[in-house]
């Protein structure tokens, strides 16, 4: 059963990969050497959640453009903005994720974190994480997934809200700055086209995080 604070990625906690779903030898559409390094609870980081002291960490939230698929974890915009505010970075980021999971994600670690700040960059408004009858997780989307239900946009638009409304009340409560950015309208306003590809040919090349980075 998953439990509130579970990394989807928990099969390969205290691993180092070469690849991962999504960004497969065969999804390669050009040849670079990247690590994925995950710490005990699962997360793509170099520090343990649990062994951090109070309010040395930056919390990141968000889906695979957050964990960083297709680039080194020096690459992600995570640490481009932490290299800018400081302290330990501390990526939470869900490959296939939704806002859901960052809202369960950030209601159990911001309590024992206590971060110095908490960045989210939004995973795509159609996904949505859902507790099936057994108690575990199951992540639904795009619209076509669930018809006549959950898919008009003032739905989609009014649950994006109220779960990043959330997460900053969480913040609030804790005395933490909470910062958002949506990532559709920075992608409208680049034409709807990234600066560059990942490795696996889908998800934001190096060049497109540094862009993602200016936005916080």
């Amino acid at each position: 059963m998953t439990k509130l604070e579970t990394s989807m990625h928990e099969h390969v906690a205290g691993r180092t990969l070469t690849h991962f779903p999504n960004d497969t030898p065969t999804a390669e559409i050009y040849t670079k050497a990247i690590e994925y390094r995950f710490n005990a609870q699962g997360f793509r980081c170099d520090n343990d959640c649990d062994r951090l002291d109070p309010h040395t960490a930056n919390m990141y939230l968000g889906c695979s453009n957050t964990m960083g698929i297709g680039v080194n974890l020096h690459e992600t915009w995570c640490q481009h903005v932490n290299d800018r505010v400081g302290g330990t970075m501390l990526n939470m980021g869900q490959a296939g994720g939704a806002a859901e999971t960052c809202y369960r994600l950030a209601a159990h670690w911001i309590p024992i974190v206590r971060p110095r700040a908490v960045y989210m960059l939004s995973p795509p408004a159609t996904r949505r994480e859902f507790w099936t009858s057994d108690d575990r997780v199951d992540i639904m989307g795009p619209r076509s997934t669930i018809p006549k239900h959950m898919v008009a946009e003032t739905e989609i638009q009014i649950n994006r809200e109220r779960l990043v409304n959330a997460i900053n009340f969480l913040c609030m409560t804790h005395s933490i700055p909470f910062n958002y950015v949506y990532f559709q309208p920075m992608f409208r306003e680049w034409g709807m086209k990234m600066h560059d590809l990942a490795r696996d040919g889908s998800h934001p090349g190096p060049n497109t995080h540094k862009a993602i980075a200016q936005h916080f």
